[in-house]
């Protein structure tokens, strides 16, 4: 695996790359990311100082959190997408990070054929700037 530019364009070729494998090594690329997230991240994109930065500043919980939503995309081969965030002026400003979940999972235990699971799910990342009191 490549490493990539957090960018847009960076994500959109993570994305190819990870669904381009078969659905054996996606699964053990999305235990990857849930068994410690911040180095999947770490291995799997190159980060500016301030998105170093803002990412040190999530705790391991959020993590994890994001580990769970983004994984549980990636396994289904969902879009994610990630917009350009705007540029902030700290220590008056933040950026407000928000991951949306849109789709649904369904498996069928077949008791005498194989199961299945099919998912139409996607995740698109927002950033909103906010003035801090």
């Amino acid at each position: 695996m490549t490493q990539q530019p957090f960018t847009q364009s960076g994500v959109q070729l993570k994305q190819q790359e990870l669904y381009a494998l078969t659905d054996a090594l996606l699964l053990a690329e999305a235990k990857s990311m849930t068994t410690n997230f911040r180095a999947w991240l770490d291995l799997n994109f190159s980060f500016t100082a301030d998105q170093k930065s803002y990412l040190d500043t999530a705790p391991a919980q959020v993590l994890a959190y994001w580990a769970g939503l983004i994984s549980s995309t990636v396994i289904t081969r969902g879009p994610i997408d990630i917009p350009k965030p705007q540029k902030y002026d700290p220590p008056r400003r933040t950026k407000e990070f928000t991951l949306e979940i849109f789709g649904k999972g369904t498996f069928i235990p077949y008791p005498n054929s194989a199961p299945t699971f099919t998912s139409d799910q996607s995740i698109n990342i927002t950033f909103k700037v906010i003035d801090l009191p």
